[in-house]
């Protein structure tokens, strides 16, 4: 998992006084690192921008069948059931928390 990735996040991880806890390994994986670290950058900022206060963010791999999971699982509000219907679909869905006045780049 990238350090960088989570070092992007880490400020904002702060402001919002939210846990972030870092339970990757280094693990060889041969994939498209710069697609997976895009993957990884949006899945953290929506894990912190969803998130509130006291609310935690977890970041792991491991091994399974063969292949690397890679997870980051949070506390925060999560997707509606109408809008979890929608993902992976061609359809657009608005999100159930506020959106805040800036966004992580």
């Amino acid at each position: 998992m990238s350090k960088k990735k989570i070092n992007f996040v880490e400020k904002k991880v702060n402001e919002k006084r939210v846990t972030l806890i870092d339970e990757s390994v280094n693990d060889l994986v041969f994939t498209d690192r710069n697609m997976v670290e895009i993957i990884i950058q949006n899945l953290l900022a929506n894990a912190v921008k969803f998130s509130k206060i006291g609310d935690v963010i977890t970041v792991s791999n491991r091994e399974r069948n063969g292949n690397v999971l890679i997870c980051i699982a949070d506390t925060g509000v999560g997707i509606s059931k109408e809008n979890q219907l929608k993902l992976f679909k061609n359809i657009g869905f608005k999100p159930e928390a506020p959106m805040p006045k800036k966004e992580l780049v």
